[in-house]
């Protein structure tokens, strides 16, 4: 307004001490105006609460519709800093159906960083079907960083043996251009009249932890596609295929202190022992045959 050119110089020359503000082209009109700031984008600080009720119940033909809503909320800034809270409820039925549902929203912001986790629970039924689900979101968020996580349940019933429960957690975080993703998901559902249970993982590491002595410990781990375990016993196996890179020894022991089978595929041999007798053992390797009695070798067939 500094630089007019039409209808003077009031605006430079002048201090203005009022302001007019007309919301609308004819009088009477209702505005409800939460703040105004002049010198500023916002003000110093704020605070409001809010609340409101609607409840009507309307008629198309033979048809009934019964439907409220409330609003409840709470809204506070100062400066660049604002949070929020609302929770949103409606309730609708008619002859053949009944819906329900609540949203609640918790926002706060502080410059750049900002946190929010929201709540939706709606409950729907009908003459044939009943599903209830609800989905909570966490995220929270710093510039290009941001952390998400969010959980869903779900239950539904239904004609012709529909039915179906689950529950999933799905957490994700990007820094920058790296992003990493995690969850696990478990549900029952019918299967072709079979009722089938199925439980899901996503992750680049899975592990299990017993807490046993001063810490943890992991018995087995997941990780590139690959399984890791620390220790275990198998009362009774069958494998298509292997591969071992080290040794294989078996339960029983020689008195004097040796296994009574070692297979060692590093050197590609094998030593049978004597349970009882020291130093008594027979051994096959690449070189050939050798069998040793009280420490002495008495036979030996291969290569020397």
């Amino acid at each position: 307004m500094s630089a007019l050119t039409a209808g003077g110089n009031d605006w430079v020359t002048n201090t203005i001490t009022n302001i007019r503000l007309d919301f609308g082209n004819t009088s009477g009109g209702v505005f409800d105006v939460d703040w105004i700031a002049i010198g500023r984008s916002a003000p110093s600080a704020s605070s409001r609460a809010l609340s409101s009720l609607d409840s009507k119940v309307t008629q198309q033909g033979t048809t009934l519709t019964a439907e409220s809503q409330r609003i409840d909320g709470l809204y506070t800034s100062v400066g660049n800093t604002n949070a929020a809270v609302q929770t949103e409820t409606k309730a609708r039925s008619d002859a053949d159906s009944a819906l329900s549902s609540r949203i609640t929203t918790a926002q706060a912001r502080a410059d750049e960083a900002t946190a929010a986790v929201q709540s939706e629970v709606t409950a729907r039924a009908n003459a044939v079907s009943a599903i209830g689900k609800r989905v909570d979101d966490t995220q929270a968020s710093l510039g290009n960083t941001n952390a998400f996580v969010q959980q869903v349940s779900t239950a539904q019933v239904g004609l012709n043996n529909k039915v179906n429960a689950s529950y999933s957690v799905r957490l994700q975080v990007v820094n920058g251009n790296q992003y990493v993703a995690a969850g696990f998901g478990v549900g029952v559902e019918n299967n072709g009249g079979v009722l089938q249970s199925t439980f899901a993982v996503m992750a680049d590491r899975f592990a299990v932890l017993n807490p046993s002595g001063n810490g943890f410990v992991s018995p087995f781990a997941i990780q590139n596609g690959q399984v890791f375990l620390n220790e275990a016993f198998i009362s009774k196996a069958t494998i298509q295929s292997g591969i071992v890179g080290s040794i294989i020894d078996s339960a029983q022991w020689a008195n004097w202190g040796q296994p009574i089978l070692r297979i060692d595929f590093n050197s590609g041999g094998m030593t049978a022992c004597h349970p009882t007798r020291a130093n008594t053992y027979a051994t096959f390797n690449r070189d050939g045959i050798g069998v040793v009695i009280d420490g002495a070798l008495r036979v030996r067939m291969g290569v020397w």
